[in-house]
This record gives structure tokens, C-alpha cells and sequence, in this order.
């Protein structure tokens, strides 16, 4: 999508960076079955270009392969199909307007500290690359510590209330925060059955 109106399309197979840089592309969609291999690299060549800082990436998955197909660690969101009409457009405005999780004051639970203020999140003092979404879902689980929350609720109060896709986006985003965080966190966001989930203030 430019950072105007309307999509465009770019061809991956060629230099992509150079289209990234004419067209000034703000979100690029994968689809995760076309070459899984090739994706991931170019996914994450995307994120580490100096022409594409700014660039957010859309993978987007058949329901039925949803953990079957391995997911780059470096797109910022996932989206689950059959869509609904207008889902993925929604999907790509609200990256473009996503406003930041407030907060002014560094989170520690364990070995992990969630500066909400720097929108920075550290293990044992090293930054962890986390995506825009994961960062502003563990913010605002880490900020309500012991509440739980169903899916629905999350998906409203993280994704936004324009967003039209299915709850098995958040369940997506928890398990990559768990795997990326590690053993403390993953303790720390626990599932609430029947309900949803919830951030542990202790464990």
C-alpha cells in the first residue's frame, strides 16, 4: 500500500527494494503457502533494509494450514483467511493509524522489563524484536496485570474497533509472544479456559 491512497502491487521475483523505494510502499501482504523459504527471506531482508524502516508486513494464512506453515518472525501481523469483506483493507489502515499504547513508566516482571514510554522490551537487558502488534498487546496485558480478558476484548481493545478479523489472531500473536520472551513470559500470560487470557503479576 503507498503511503497515499489505494493498494499497489509490487514484483518480489525482481529488485524489490528498488520498487519498495520508488513506490513508496508503507505495508507489503505474503501469502505464507506461495514459498514459505523465500518469503521468510525476503521478510526479513525487508526489515533490516535502511529504505524500508517504516515498512509493516501482512502475512496472511489459509485457516485450515494455521500451525502447519511456519510464520516470519519478522512481519508485524498475521491475518487468517477466508476474510470477511473489508478485513484485510482495515487490517492495513490500522497499521497506518495505529496510535501507541500509553503509558509513561517501565513495567519488570522477572527478567524481562516493558519500558511503555520507549515502547522498548528487554531480557536480561537485551532488546527483544518484537512486531508493533506484539509490542502493544503485551503492553496492554502487562499494564492490567491479573484481569482477564476474552478474545474478543482484545481484539477490540488492541487491534481496534474497526478490525474485522477472527479471534485466532490474538491466539497467533500469544504464542509468538511466548516462544520470542522466553520461559518467564511464558509463565507470566497465561490462559484462562473458556475465557481468554490474562498477565500474571506473579508466578
Amino acid at each position: 500500500m503507498s503511503a497515499g491512497h489505494g493498494a499497489r502491487m509490487i514484483d518480489i521475483s525482481a529488485d524489490w527494494a528498488s520498487e519498495l523505494a520508488e513506490r513508496s510502499v508503507s505495508a507489503v501482504v505474503f501469502d505464507v503457502a506461495a514459498d514459505n523459504v523465500r518469503i521468510a527471506s525476503i521478510s526479513k531482508a525487508m526489515r533490516k533494509s535502511s529504505g524500508a524502516g517504516q515498512l509493516r508486513q501482512i502475512a496472511v494464512i489459509d485457516a485450515q494450514r494455521l500451525g502447519m506453515e511456519p510464520i516470519p518472525a519478522s512481519v508485524d501481523e498475521v491475518a487468517v483467511y477466508p476474510f470477511r469483506p473489508g478485513e484485510l483493507a482495515a487490517k492495513l489502515k490500522l497499521i497506518q493509524d495505529a496510535a501507541s499504547v500509553p503509558g509513561d513508566e517501565a513495567l519488570v516482571f522477572g527478567n524481562i522489563l516493558i519500558d511503555t514510554a520507549g515502547y522498548e522490551v528487554r531480557r536480561d537487558g537485551v532488546p527483544v524484536a518484537l512486531t508493533f502488534k506484539e509490542q502493544e498487546l503485551l503492553h496492554f496485558l502487562a499494564a492490567r496485570p491479573d484481569r482477564v480478558f476474552s478474545r474478543s476484548q482484545l481484539l477490540t481493545e488492541v487491534w481496534g474497533y474497526d478490525y474485522y478479523g477472527g479471534t485466532r489472531t490474538v491466539d497467533v500473536h500469544i504464542r509468538r509472544l511466548r516462544f520470542k520472551l522466553g520461559p518467564e513470559m511464558e509463565a507470566r500470560i497465561q490462559t484462562v479456559r473458556n475465557v481468554g487470557y490474562k498477565f500474571a503479576s506473579s508466578i
